[in-house]
């Protein structure tokens, strides 16, 4: 008796394990998804050639941080998380005081530390370890 509970709880523990992965890949696409559509490529560019800032950019990064803190990242991709979501919440906070010469210098950051967690979540999301790390 006491070893086919054991085994059922063992078993279910495996479940739970299974479900809570599932999740989490889950919650890792859409994040990865929801970050590539605010076109954080095209705002950069777009930043550096400014003379006055977009009032659409602090939406977008606004967002960005926002998805980037509120997803449940798994422990791998963690690290990179909270870098990405320092500098976003910089660079909005840049755009938000309307300081284009620190939008400027916060933005690239943020770029590249959005860079690093996107690249990092397409490796944790491709079925082959290398997920596609295309713009």
């Amino acid at each position: 008796n006491s070893s086919e509970n054991e085994a059922r709880l063992q078993q279910m523990e495996q479940q739970i394990s299974a479900i809570h992965d599932s999740m989490m890949r889950q919650q890792v696409l859409v994040a990865y998804t929801a970050l590539r559509a605010e076109g954080l490529h095209g705002l950069s560019e777009s930043l550096q050639k400014a003379s006055e800032i977009d009032p659409n950019w602090h939406g977008a990064v606004s967002r960005m941080h926002l998805i980037t803190v509120a997803t449940e990242w798994p422990e791998e991709l963690q690290p990179l998380a909270g870098v990405a979501a320092t500098q976003l919440d910089e660079f909005a906070k840049a755009l938000n005081d309307g300081d284009l010469a620190a939008s400027k210098k916060e933005g690239p950051e943020a770029h590249l530390a959005w860079h690093n967690l996107d690249s990092a979540a397409a490796n944790f999301l491709g079925p082959d370890g290398h997920g596609d790390m295309s713009h």
